[in-house]
């Protein structure tokens, strides 16, 4: 008796065991941004803003012809291309205030706390 005990103790407690470990490569990495507009990350260029001269100092051209297109998708790609390109593949991307997508600061302060 006191060995069949043991036996089922370890069958059980092995295919825990087992079941921990298959699961053990899947990770959650959570990425937040502080200071970025989500108009920019979700629309693009903002026009209004890149005609300024204070933010192209003479030179709205150049900035146009790297960034602007006029499917938001696009100028997103070009402003922002590591983050539409590869990290929008392989995970999630939330704040798309356009979609209902509010992701807000919950803190009664208003600011984030970096770290």
């Amino acid at each position: 008796m006191k060995n069949l005990i043991s036996i089922l103790f370890l069958v059980i407690f092995g295919r825990i065991g087992a079941f921990a470990q298959s699961n053990s490569d899947q990770r959650v990495i959570i990425i937040t941004t502080d200071g970025l507009r989500w108009h920019e990350v979700f629309k693009g260029m903002d026009q209004e803003i890149a005609k300024q001269k204070r933010f192209h100092h003479g030179d709205s051209l150049s900035i146009f012809k790297k960034y602007w297109d006029p499917n938001p998708q696009e100028s997103r790609k070009k402003l922002m291309p590591f983050f539409w390109g590869d990290l929008v593949k392989n995970g999630q991307i939330h704040g798309n205030r356009g979609f209902g997508n509010f992701v807000d600061n919950a803190n009664p302060y208003w600011f984030s706390y970096p770290g």
